[in-house]
């Protein structure tokens, strides 16, 4: 169990991401809509692939992604949260796009199925929206779930499922292909943890007591997978 977050505001934070194909352009750091965002130096030359691990967390089976997007109404070129990412042409990724949906969809061997498909309508003139993917389970079945929302962070789902993937774990990141896209801020919880939306508290270190934490952790990770 372990929580991260990263904001396109903090101090070296491109270097806790990893590029996972050489042939797409760089993250920078610019400003998109008056706020401080994670963005590209060029256009991807293709949809899928554009992608960047974040290393610190590892590859984990059970994850939560969270990120704060630009609001877009071009589905083709949104910026996305990605999950059990095993190479360029095999992973899961979540999306929000203002004209139609939000939408969760697997990439294997470079084909894109869509798996959950929540249609509603976001304000383009908000120019910011927000979403959530979870995924649960240990196995290749996985329970999926995503929501996307601008104001005030939903309770409920926007939308849930199953599905059986190739792979049980793997890489967690990020995908921006364009130069008017950004991230503002993302945050990843794994095994039971949610993913957090603001910097995660630290405080001083306690003794660990094992028998204890993996109970605690159960618990939690039960709790989490049904919420």
């Amino acid at each position: 169990m372990a929580e991260y977050f990263a904001s396109a505001s903090d101090a070296g934070v491109l270097s806790r991401f990893s590029k996972e194909n050489t042939d797409v352009a760089d993250l920078v750091i610019k400003t998109l809509d008056s706020e401080t965002a994670i963005s590209v130096t060029a256009e991807a030359p293709y949809r899928f692939g554009s992608v960047w691990s974040f290393p610190e967390a590892g590859s984990p089976a059970e994850f939560e992604l969270y990120a704060s997007v630009i609001t877009s109404d071009d589905p083709k070129w949104v910026a996305c949260v990605v999950g059990l990412f095993e190479n360029t042409t095999n992973y899961l990724f979540g999306m929000a796009y203002a004209s139609i949906h939000g939408l969760l969809a697997e990439l294997v061997d470079n084909v894109r199925t869509n798996l959950l498909y929540p249609r509603f309508v976001l304000d383009q003139q908000i120019k910011k929206s927000e979403i959530r993917v979870r995924v649960s389970g240990l196995g290749t079945a996985k329970a999926v779930k995503i929501k996307v929302w601008q104001g005030a962070e939903p309770s409920a789902w926007s939308a849930e499922g199953n599905y059986d993937q190739n792979n049980s774990s793997g890489l967690v990141g990020i995908s921006i292909p364009a130069i008017d896209q950004g991230i503002f801020s993302y945050g990843i919880g794994t095994n039971g943890d949610t993913a957090p939306t603001s910097p995660v508290a630290t405080g001083p270190e306690a003794p660990i007591n094992p028998s204890v934490t993996d109970l605690l952790a159960t618990s939690a990770r039960l709790n989490w997978e049904q919420g």
